[in-house]
């Protein structure tokens, strides 16, 4: 029987580095230099050394640690519960996005706007009126994201269609769709999004430029599954509400319960009397206070969960938006870097010690990056 042998990290780091006036330098698969002054300080990514491992017939095998790398598995998901549905409201600029939600839920924000747009992603939750099989009244609960419709917040409106069941495709029947109209389809369509075409500012236009803006919208949507559905102020909103909770219903996942929670977070900023607030969509488990929890380099402990009503919650289930309080502050040598707040990002509630560890392996890639082109300017 041979014996296990083994190579040392400074052997593969000899092998896979050139030198450079006494610095470590290392090309990465896209052709990018990294360069280290000191041997103790070279970063190899798995994907590079593994081929250098195999061709020295060593065996070498990566334990991902990082839940945005290696996400839940279905048998450690735990009991599954239905969340509550969320639509994303998308659309161009000036379209009535914002108006139809202020006719649904009775508010008015789109009067409070800068220039009367909307440039975040902007959450409400609501109960949707809806008749059931034997005629009765229900209430359908969930939760709206309402999207930017400039171009430059495209990212925006793609991270809202991706973390929606279903989309509310705005279009103004004066305006009609642009070549903006395109990106926005095939962002749902990579996203398989289904999409509820809603038409707006029909009073303003005639039948035949009616007629020619549905034709041209329904030739876009081709490939989804498109209800349409007329609405301006007032009318056809109940029509909207039905088909809404029925495609809703459809649609609604399943998600686990009993596991550690996973929420997306839509936005994040500072406030002076409450420190860093991250605007989180809860995907997944309980977030709950006092839960330590891990968002891109940030870490921390549930200090306050706040609803959309800016009520305090014990805890925070999925398809609910909360804000979340208690995230610390960068250490010192990464607040120099330009670093932004987390939009986007997945915050993940683990153990201190698994925290501790994700850490660790995103700080590596980090300063992998960083290292690119150092010294090259």
């Amino acid at each position: 029987m041979s014996k296990r042998s083994y190579l040392p990290v400074s052997h593969i780091s000899k092998a896979l580095c050139t030198r450079d006036n006494g610095d470590f330098l290392l090309k990465d698969e896209e052709g990018r230099v990294h360069r280290f002054s000191d041997e103790r300080d070279i970063i190899i990514p798995y994907s590079i050394a593994e081929p250098y491992l195999t061709r020295c017939k060593k065996q070498c095998r990566c334990v991902e640690i990082d839940p945005e790398v290696a996400p839940s598995t279905p048998s450690n998901m735990g009991n599954m519960v239905k969340r509550r549905s969320v639509f994303s409201v998308i659309g161009e600029m000036d379209h009535g996005k914002t108006t139809l939600l202020d006719t649904f839920l009775h508010t008015s924000y789109q009067k409070q706007e800068f220039g009367g747009t909307t440039q975040i992603i902007r959450a409400n939750d609501m109960q949707i009126p809806y008749k059931t099989a034997s005629g009765e009244t229900a209430l359908h609960p969930c939760t709206f994201l309402d999207t930017p419709g400039q171009s430059c917040f495209s990212f925006i409106r793609e991270n809202g269609s991706i973390l929606s069941d279903l989309a509310l495709y705005i279009v103004s029947l004066y305006e009609g769709p642009s070549e903006e109209a395109r990106s926005i389809f095939q962002q749902m369509k990579e996203n398989k999004t289904p999409v509820i075409v809603v038409f707006t500012k029909s009073d303003l236009v005639s039948n035949l430029r009616r007629e020619s803006v549905k034709q041209s919208i329904l030739e876009l949507a081709a490939s989804f599954h498109v209800p349409i559905c007329f609405c301006v102020t007032h009318e056809g909103i109940e029509q909207l509400q039905q088909r809404l909770v029925e495609l809703g219903q459809r649609q609604q996942p399943s998600v686990p319960i009993d596991c550690p929670a996973e929420a997306t977070v839509l936005d994040s900023l500072v406030i002076p009397s409450q420190g860093i607030v991250f605007r989180a969509l809860v995907q997944q488990g309980c977030l709950s206070l006092r839960n330590n929890f891990i968002c891109g380099m940030y870490t921390g402990r549930v200090r306050n969960l706040i609803d959309l009503h800016s009520n305090p919650v014990q805890k925070a289930l999925p398809g609910m938006v909360v804000n979340v309080l208690g995230a610390r502050k960068l250490p010192a040598f990464l607040r120099k870097k330009p670093q932004l707040l987390p939009a986007g990002d997945t915050l993940f509630v683990r153990t201190p010690d698994e925290i501790k560890a994700i850490w660790d392996q995103r700080l590596l890639e980090f300063s992998f990056r960083a290292s690119a082109g150092r010294g090259f300017e």
